[in-house]
């Protein structure tokens, strides 16, 4: 379990931003799905994760608000967290944060592997938006470490609208294979549901398959 943790931790990327006065734009497009943040946005998550051989047994409420905007299309978030059960530290939990958020919707911040990052780390891979969208057309997904010994290598698709809780939501498909130095291998299959106009993330599930353990992901927002 805790490698499977280690690898989707290793999902931030590290590239740390510099505050500037700027905004990030004002809606998205209708063929581009980008994350656009405002001072002051609020929103909370419920993230779960499990194995396939038992009940979930990480679990946290974690709150996510806007501090800053950047240069760049980028944006500092404070992300803290509540009713945190599991992990590999137990009932200590998670610190409270702030990292810089990308356009993407990945986090760039710099951290070591623990019971915190774990929760926000889940966030941050399953709030991956890829900018031009075409339904049903493929996008890769490629990123790597500066020291290139942690990789993110993978495909997506855009499967179009739904609705979701009597909203309509733009729909994300990934799989990404996820390499952390030389801790082994993961493969994340993951939907993730977006508000359209800001690329914020709404709700997600998925599966962290690390050898012959599947491990579930669940993201729900309210």
């Amino acid at each position: 379990m805790n490698l499977a943790l280690s690898l989707i931790a290793a999902s931030i990327v590290i590239s740390p931003q510099t505050p500037t006065p700027t905004t990030t734009g004002t809606a998205a497009a209708a063929n581009v799905l980008e994350r656009i943040y405002k001072v002051g946005d609020e929103a909370t998550y419920q993230v779960l994760m499990g194995d396939s051989a038992g009940p979930m047994h990480l679990s946290a409420k974690v709150h996510v608000k806007t501090l800053v905007l950047l240069d760049g299309g980028k944006a500092s978030q404070e992300l803290s967290a509540s009713d945190f059960t599991g992990g590999p530290e137990g009932a200590s939990g998670p610190e409270k944060v702030s990292w810089t958020f990308g356009k993407d919707g990945m986090a760039a911040a710099d951290f070591t592997v623990n019971s915190g990052t774990v929760v926000y780390s889940i966030l941050s891979m399953l709030s991956f938006v890829p900018g031009a969208i075409t339904s049903g057309k493929e996008f890769k997904v490629e990123w790597a470490s500066p020291d290139k010994m942690s990789t993110i290598t993978g495909t997506g698709t855009y499967e179009g609208t739904k609705e979701l809780k009597g909203a309509k939501v733009a729909v994300i498909k990934t799989t990404l294979e996820v390499t952390p130095g030389s801790q082994g291998k993961a493969v994340v299959h993951n939907t993730s549901s977006f508000d359209p106009a800001t690329g914020k993330l709404v709700a997600a599930e998925g599966t962290v398959e690390v050898g012959s353990m599947t491990i579930t992901i669940s993201v729900t927002s309210g």
